[in-house]
């Protein structure tokens, strides 16, 4: 197996290297490791990545956060129309991230996971990281606008509260919570939670109290109040169809959680986030 360095990839001075691939000019790629960090978002089509002995489907918005020790290979057929874009580091940006943030955001690159962390991003966040990628395509090659952009994502992508402290969880577990973020599956409620993890509902509940000392049905709420909130700062939509958006079948009990979690109602939230200052 191959090793790719960062020195056969970026000039000197380069503290990023940003790349997109096109479905005119994708090539599968072969094994290979590599002495820096990366993360690739698939932005269309499908694929298949294998990565440290296993295999796994590549769908459009997955964002696959990679790190050195990953030995990896992608592939796609030429009819499946695969892009993605690909963002590679110097790994000792990981040691300040997880030095700085660990006890605020998620650590996407787990030192004992087995697997790399993957997520599966909704509209707004693949809005977000499209932006993202865009100015940073732009930017110079700089530390200040590498910094810029991680700590961006992982403000985007975290949410509330830390990943940090659920060191020792099972890969499953973290994926498993990473992933209900999304609409299409925290909507499930905990079934849902369950399912991303491949595990009965009573042996997620059991996992997750020991680790997080939390209950499935907090960490969908978790991830519904979330996207409650960027709705009601994002746009003009009605509460009422936030609410059902989120998956909530009761309107009251939406505003209960929301006070509590925010600490003011769901309009007072509105109005703070478009007040002008």
């Amino acid at each position: 197996m191959r090793t790719i360095t960062w020195k056969s990839i970026a000039a000197p001075g380069q503290a990023f290297h940003l790349a997109t691939n096109g479905p005119r000019d994708w090539r599968s790629v072969d094994v290979h490791a590599h002495d820096f960090a990366e993360l690739f978002w698939v932005t269309h089509g499908s694929g298949r990545h294998d990565v440290n002995g296993q295999s796994r489907p590549l769908t459009p918005n997955q964002v696959v956060f990679l790190r050195p020790t990953d030995g990896h290979a992608v592939s796609c057929t030429p009819q499946s129309e695969f892009g993605m874009i690909n963002l590679a580091f110097p790994a000792r940006n990981l040691g300040f991230l997880r030095e700085r943030y660990s006890a605020e955001a998620p650590d996407f690159w787990p030192v004992a996971a087995s697997l790399p962390a993957t997520v599966t991003l909704n509209t707004g966040q693949a809005r977000w990281l499209y932006s993202a990628f865009d100015l940073l395509r732009t930017a110079p090659r700089s530390q200040l606008a590498l910094d810029r952009f991680l700590l961006n994502l992982l403000n985007e992508l975290g949410g509330r509260g830390s990943l940090a402290a659920w060191h020792g969880a099972p890969d499953w577990l973290r994926q498993a919570c990473l992933a209900i973020r999304a609409p299409q599956h925290f909507r499930r409620g905990p079934r849902g939670l369950a399912a991303l993890a491949g595990r009965s509902l009573e042996h997620v509940s059991r996992v997750l109290k020991q680790h997080t000392g939390k209950t499935p049905s907090e960490v969908v709420n978790d991830a519904r109040l979330d996207y409650a909130a960027r709705q009601l700062s994002a746009d003009d939509a009605k509460i009422l169809d936030v609410v059902h958006d989120c998956g909530f079948r009761s309107v009251s009990h939406f505003y209960a959680c929301f006070r509590q979690q925010f600490g003011v109602s769901p309009r007072r939230y509105r109005l703070r986030s478009k007040g002008v200052f």
